[in-house]
């Protein structure tokens, strides 16, 4: 779960078990990644390429621009999805982290330099 799920999710378990989430909003790119697929990034990218596909159309013809675009795009987007950059690792949230918040009425963070483990309260 990452995105506009996870930001939703944890507003409604912080208002139903009345836990203070200040913590983990602070930390929340620690936790979780952005909302899934493909940015404005990669839009603006495509109408370039889709625009070079234009001017390559009418340097050499052949094909339409719309054909040559769609190679270029191909082109770019094939390698990033056979080796694709590695996102950044994030800390997993598990059902134990849940029920130790609700119980404590707070978020848990763990101090710098504290290895992160699945953390058991014992009160």
């Amino acid at each position: 779960m990452d995105g506009d799920d996870a930001v939703e999710f944890f507003k409604q378990f912080g208002e139903q078990f009345g836990v203070d989430l200040r913590a983990l909003w602070d930390e929340w790119d620690q936790y979780f990644g952005p909302e899934g697929g493909p940015g404005i990034a990669f839009g603006l990218v495509c109408l370039a390429l889709m625009g070079i596909g234009e001017a390559t159309h009418k340097l050499i013809g052949l094909l339409p621009f719309w054909v040559w675009g769609s190679i270029f795009i191909v082109v770019w987007v094939w390698p990033m999805r056979c080796w694709p950059i590695r996102a950044k690792k994030v800390m997993p949230i598990t059902v134990q982290d849940l029920v130790d918040a609700a119980s404590r009425k707070q978020w848990y963070q763990p101090e710098a330099g504290e290895s992160y483990a699945p953390r058991i309260l014992h009160d």
